[in-house]
């Protein structure tokens, strides 16, 4: 998996990534490091153990300053021994149980962009409501992937009848991201869980609308990974936006993606990297 490239001018962000919670100081310092250049969103949910950004900013490390630049926002980690700087933004992923909307359809998924604290069972106007009262972003994720529930077919592409309420979501939306690193063709030469439909066919849905588009990876990590299969580290940002390199880093981001200023980098994970930290 390739390193996303550096562009004069530009800084990079990946906004749909999830971190496990570094059990140890080693962990630590590699995803600090990993998050010390460019835009991560540090991406929570309401289920599930997953590292939060509130808990982010609190770690202490000699090699590395954590500090806020937007109260419960937004924060800047430097990284003393290569000097090089990045910046995490809290983000959560609305998705399953927590939001429910159309009768019979699967639910989708969308990213708070800059809050999180969405609650559970609301509907989806009232979760895009209360995002952009916090002064968030609300972007449809991997719209035409949804989750099975079961294991270890994890996930599937949306039906027909999920399909033709794309529309209604999309009203609501900020932005839609058309390419996930994640939805890759997990068996070559065969559409037998070929992932890689649900981008194109995202790309396809934005056609004559306001949407741009952004990629993410929708990186995932696990707590008992190692560096034989990869830790999930490798994932983050492997797909993301070039953005201006501007001083208000997040309303500049926000206007930005809204204006759709900015260019995507889309790379999937490999299979090796795919296969461990979502089925293991």
């Amino acid at each position: 998996m390739e390193k996303e490239k550096i562009i004069e001018g530009k800084i990079f962000a990946d906004l749909h990534s999830h971190f496990k919670r570094p059990s140890n100081h080693k962990e630590l310092e590699a995803l600090l490091e990993k998050l010390s250049y460019g835009i991560s969103g540090i991406t929570e949910f309401n289920r599930g153990d997953c590292l939060r950004y509130n808990e982010l900013i609190t770690f202490k490390s000699d090699l590395f300053d954590i500090s806020e630049v937007e109260q419960g926002r937004l924060a800047k980690i430097h990284y003393y021994t290569k000097n090089s700087c990045g910046y995490i933004i809290k983000t959560q992923e609305v998705r399953e149980k927590h939001v429910s909307k159309f009768p019979g359809v699967n639910n989708f998924e969308i990213l708070a962009v800059g809050c999180s604290g969405i609650p559970d069972d609301i509907s989806l106007k009232d979760a895009v409501d209360i995002i952009h009262y916090m002064g968030g972003l609300a972007i449809a994720v991997h719209p035409y992937t949804t989750s099975t529930g079961k294991w270890p077919i994890k996930y599937r592409l949306i039906n027909e009848n999920e399909e033709k309420h794309l529309p209604q979501l999309y009203e609501l939306m900020d932005e839609v991201e058309v390419f996930n690193a994640q939805n890759i063709q997990v068996f070559p030469f065969t559409n037998f869980l070929n992932m890689n439909i649900s981008n194109e066919k995202a790309k396809e849905s934005i056609k004559r609308t306001k949407f741009k588009g952004i990629a993410s990876s929708d990186a995932h990590s696990r707590a008992f990974l190692t560096e034989v299969f990869g830790t999930g580290l490798e994932q983050s940002k492997m797909a993301g936006i070039y953005l201006p390199r501007e001083n208000d880093i997040f309303e500049s981001l926000k206007h930005n993606i809204v204006t759709s200023n900015f260019e995507r980098l889309e790379q999937y994970v490999d299979r090796i990297s795919f296969a461990s930290c979502m089925f293991l």
